[in-house]
């Protein structure tokens, strides 16, 4: 297996998911276009991920660079971490993933052939029953605070052809390092949720375009569980949308935004009965969001855990 001239750097963000881990990267020094380097950036796991690394061999593979960072600085944290090493590189491309996805063995060469005159690749997720994991949006609202900001997110219905889109997750985009170059790094700020799709507005005001690629693949490991009651992850997902809306169509247009949504939330809550901390949940977040308040990520963990 040779690669056809351009070089790929791969990021990899893992806490805490040892095994994943370790199918994410045999999938990856196995795909037939081979990366030029792999960084996993550990976000400071406590479950023995270099042990397990070292265990399977993976940590002596030429190809896979391993960075531990002294703190979990969160999926934002660990991307902006891991494209900073990747940019020191010499490379074209940088792929970005979790580490709960498993690309088929031919992902990266069909995204590049893919490429044409796009600045983003986005592979087709999928779960292991082969259900069509959807969140990537043709069109990204930022005309009408009353409707929801992705708009035409994309069904396994739709997937006939290649689809130009505008919003994707880090969850296997591959990036021009010339729009990175441009861009710059993903807010760290974020933590978690809406990092990916505040980065892919920044491509689309760049005039860049992205493209899901109906033939390039991967297995997403993890089926998202349904819960009742609001936790920390909500709270970064609903602050976090605020401070998108904030960054890029104005502090009116966002606190109408939230202020709509916060009032849907609070009757949904009242009608679904959920407990308390759902109502702290979504008041702290909209409070942290239209003041711009960066709340620690400790306290968030520990209080709405």
């Amino acid at each position: 297996m040779k690669n056809t001239g351009l070089r790929v750097a791969v990021v990899v963000v893992t806490y805490n998911r040892k095994s994943l881990l370790v199918e994410c990267l045999n999938s990856l020094v196995k795909q037939t276009h081979i990366p030029s380097v792999i960084y996993v950036i550990d976000n400071n796991s406590s479950d023995g991920t270099e042990a397990e690394l070292e265990n399977n061999e993976l940590i002596k593979n030429s190809l896979i660079k391993y960075i531990k960072l002294p703190v979990n600085t969160g999926g934002a944290g660990g991307f902006n971490e891991g494209i900073k090493f990747a940019l020191e590189s010499d490379v074209d491309w940088i792929w970005l993933m979790d580490d709960d996805v498993v690309p088929f063995n031919d992902c990266l060469e069909i995204l590049l052939k893919n490429s044409g005159d796009y600045q983003v690749l986005q592979p087709i997720r999928l779960y292991e029953n082969q259900n069509f994991v959807g969140a990537e949006a043709r069109i990204i609202n930022l005309v009408n605070p009353f409707k929801n900001l992705k708009q035409g997110v994309v069904k396994s219905t739709d997937i006939i052809n290649n689809i130009q889109i505008e919003c994707v997750p880090f969850e296997g985009p591959l990036i021009k390092v010339s729009t990175i170059k441009k861009i710059g790094l993903p807010d760290r700020g974020y933590f978690i949720m809406a990092d990916d799709t505040e980065y892919s507005i920044r491509v689309i005001k760049e005039g860049g375009k992205i493209l899901l690629v109906k033939d390039a693949k991967m297995i997403r490991k993890i089926f998202p569980v349904n819960q009742l009651n609001y936790d920390w992850k909500s709270y970064y997902f609903f602050r976090n949308l605020i401070l998108l809306d904030i960054k890029h169509a104005g502090y009116l247009f966002a606190v109408t935004r939230a202020t709509f949504s916060m009032v849907k939330l609070l009757i949904a809550s009242l009608i679904h009965w959920r407990n308390f901390k759902s109502y702290r949940v979504i008041i702290k977040s909209y409070i942290d969001g239209v003041f711009g308040i960066k709340t620690d990520s400790n306290y968030v963990l520990k209080i709405y855990k």
